[in-house]
């Protein structure tokens, strides 16, 4: 006699129903976010502050030659002292560096030091001046996350002021706008370095910087001022540096003056202006003493006459 045919079991039956459900769609995976050419150039730098690099910053508006001012120094290194022009993080063409963008220049030299040059837009939209008439919003922590990576590691400021850049009609306010910009510029760099940690959240980032910089220690880095171009300008070049600022452009000298220990002005050209373009000098003038002077400290003792007095080949 045959044996009854049993019935399944319960899990049996529930495993050929799951079998003959149609499968469960799986969630796509999330794109892999590609890191763009900043994003790298950051990481680069901030790899090279971890291995003991200090910056020295490179500060001035865009189009005013701070490119072209570390470019004649690594020139200017190897022509006169014989050093290596070490490679550059982002070192494009000639020319300005394109907004929104950072390059890097490390310095063959005693010390590890590496020139920072943000595009001169990033200084721009700090300037409170500026920001009011574009009616920019008020800038945020965020907009200093770079600038905070390179104050942690500094070792000196570099301002550009473009002599050629003339923006009022009054002479006597020609430069008065980049006078602002780097009298704020300064406050905030002092800001970052000693106060940022005491920030009260309620107020704005640019009022907190103007309100409380005066109370903190003066910039315990040099600063050098160098007035660009002033190939183009003769007339004023053949006075000391300092001497024509505290005249010329008294904002700016009382701002250095209140926010800086260690101070010295110099004028200087790398490029020469033809039919053709601008093309760099055969020896940059003006820029290899004065940027000595602030990456070696010893060096302290330098005459306040300008630079290309002293620069032979």
């Amino acid at each position: 006699m045959s044996r009854p045919i049993q019935a399944r079991s319960h899990s049996t039956a529930e495993a050929v129903a799951a079998a003959e459900e149609p499968p469960v769609p799986r969630a796509p995976e999330p794109p892999v976010r590609q890191r763009d050419a900043s994003e790298e150039t950051e990481q680069s730098l901030l790899h090279l502050f971890a291995s003991g690099y200090e910056a020295v910053v490179v500060c001035g508006p865009s189009a005013s030659g701070k490119s072209e001012l570390v470019r004649g120094f690594t020139r200017a290194n190897a022509i006169v002292r014989g050093r290596a022009q070490l490679p550059a993080g982002t070192l494009g063409p000639l020319g300005g560096t394109p907004p929104g963008e950072v390059w890097f220049q490390p310095i063959d030299g005693a010390k590890k030091r590496v020139f920072v040059d943000p595009a001169g837009e990033f200084f721009t939209t700090l300037s409170p001046q500026r920001r009011r008439h574009f009616q920019l919003p008020e800038p945020t922590s965020r907009d200093l996350d770079f600038i905070r990576h390179a104050v942690r590691c500094l070792a000196g400021i570099v301002l550009v002021i473009d002599l050629t850049r003339m923006e009022e009609a009054d002479a006597r306010k020609q430069w008065t706008r980049q006078e602002y910009d780097m009298q704020f510029l300064l406050q905030a760099l002092r800001w970052l370095r000693f106060g940022e940690q005491d920030r009260q959240e309620e107020l704005g980032l640019a009022l907190q910087i103007s309100a409380s910089a005066g109370s903190l220690p003066r910039l315990d880095v040099p600063v050098l001022v160098m007035f660009t171009k002033a190939d183009l300008l003769v007339s004023y070049t053949n006075e000391v540096p300092r001497e024509f600022a505290r005249r010329e452009l008294p904002l700016l000298h009382g701002a250095v003056r209140t926010n800086a220990r260690r101070y010295r002005y110099d004028f200087c050209h790398t490029m020469v202006r033809g039919g053709d373009g601008d093309r760099p000098v055969a020896l940059p003038c003006g820029v290899l003493l004065s940027l000595e002077w602030l990456l070696d400290p010893p060096l302290g003792w330098m005459p306040r006459l300008p630079a290309r007095f002293w620069e032979t080949p």
